[in-house]
């Protein structure tokens, strides 16, 4: 009744074969999404996995009273992005207009250190006194954010390099708050 679990078990495709399962579990306020992986192939696996993170408070347009507030003071890369909706001052992303039609805001952000302290992000709507506060528990391999009429969405990449016959687990905490917004 608290819980969810998917598995998949990919058989060989060349020499990369694995077992994935994902474990979605509810407590109060919180989501855990907790992950296993295990290299069952012949070659070692190195990659990066995030997840969309695709947010929408309310059915509620993303606009001025959206922000996304970092574990890590955001810098945009140059050249790839797309954020003349927003401003930025020091970890908070604020947008400062709605998006609409097919209006989109996105970058890739620098700035973030070496531990699992920055993979963290609040998506706050401050009209909708709501946020959703991501915790993850690896170090950042790369970053992006990305907005849309009806969803702002942080997205953590997290190293995912697992010898043969290895394994390697990540959970990240989705916590839920409602009517605490200044």
């Amino acid at each position: 009744a608290r819980w969810i679990e998917y598995r998949h078990d990919a058989p060989a495709v060349r020499t990369w074969d694995y077992s994935y399962t994902k474990r979605l579990s509810l407590s109060g306020d919180t989501l855990l999404v907790q992950h296993s992986f295990t290299n069952t192939g012949t070659s070692a696996i190195s990659t990066q996995v995030y997840s969309h993170n695709f947010i929408i408070i309310d059915n509620q347009n993303i606009g001025s009273g959206y922000s996304a507030t970092l574990g890590f003071t955001p810098i945009v890369q140059s050249g790839a992005s797309n954020m003349n909706y927003t401003s930025i001052s020091g970890n908070v992303i604020s947008v400062t207009r709605s998006l609409t039609g097919g209006t989109a805001i996105w970058a890739i952000l620098t700035g973030y250190g070496s531990t699992a302290s920055s993979n963290t992000a609040t998506v706050s709507n401050s009209t909708a006194g709501a946020s959703v506060t991501f915790i993850g528990d690896q170090p950042l391999v790369k970053y992006q954010i990305y907005g849309k009429q009806l969803t702002l969405s942080p997205e953590p990449f997290v190293d995912l390099t697992v010898p043969v016959g290895g394994s390697k687990e990540w959970t990240n905490r989705l916590v839920f708050r409602a009517g605490m917004m200044e």
